[in-house]
């Protein structure tokens, strides 16, 4: 009797899910599709079905719409369409980012709920109606909505509009604004007293202008008279 109730579960399981294929709606520079073992060139209209890889060249792109979700393959990039399926009133759609980045802006059209998943070697990114970018270095920028970002080790970062997350391959979670900030770069001197507080060589040869006026005080004056003698 179990074993007739899973059958019947995986069946309706099964009838339930419907399988979607993307499309391709732009393309610049150089980008194929690899299907059946076989690399092709990339152009409009292209349908992308589960499975499929797409890489992009240098300075290239291709636009990919799934229902009414657009996303951007960015230059040098290689990814793996895992999924796109129907499951009653969603869409869900899952990538495998091998390396490069994408730009992804996450609506539904004909459906009421819509569900996207980036993993990458470092992390795992999902939506529900929001955008943003993800890079396969574990960088994760969003640009409206709010991300579930989350790691290897399981740890959830939340990433809403306007912040940038990234996540090394340790699983270390380190706002991207922070290693900016941390980052040694020059300092342009505006004014002496900043070029003699970071130089000790300036401070010791500069005297202050007390210093001046003391040396000043210590000169005498010195009267020379000279005469001629016939």
């Amino acid at each position: 009797m179990k074993k007739i109730f899973i059958i019947i579960s995986l069946i309706c399981l099964s009838l339930s899910l419907t399988a979607m294929n993307g499309e391709v709606i732009a393309v610049k520079g150089k980008a194929e599709i690899k299907k059946g073992g076989h690399w092709l060139p990339a152009k409009a209209g292209n349908k992308i079905e589960a499975g499929s890889m797409i890489s992009t060249g240098f300075k290239s792109e291709l636009t990919l719409k799934i229902d009414g979700s657009v996303i951007t393959v960015r230059p040098m990039t290689r990814l793996t369409i895992e999924e796109i399926t129907q499951k009653n009133e969603a869409v869900s759609s899952e990538v495998y980012l091998n390396v490069g980045s994408v730009k992804a802006d996450i609506k539904p059209a004909s459906t009421k709920k819509v569900e996207f998943k980036v993993k990458t070697p470092v992390a795992t990114a999902s939506v529900r109606g929001t955008s943003g970018e993800i890079g396969s270095d574990g960088l994760l920028i969003g640009t409206s909505g709010s991300w579930s970002y989350v790691n290897n080790n399981g740890i959830e970062t939340r990433v809403n509009i306007g912040d940038s997350v990234i996540i090394n391959d340790s699983g270390m979670v380190t706002p991207a604004q922070n290693i900016k900030a941390n980052e040694v770069l020059p300092q342009t001197v505006k004014t002496l007293a900043e070029a003699e507080a970071n130089s000790p060589t300036i401070t010791s040869q500069t005297l202050a202008f007390e210093d001046v006026a003391s040396v000043a005080s210590l000169v005498t004056k010195v009267s020379i008279n000279i005469g001629w003698e016939d």
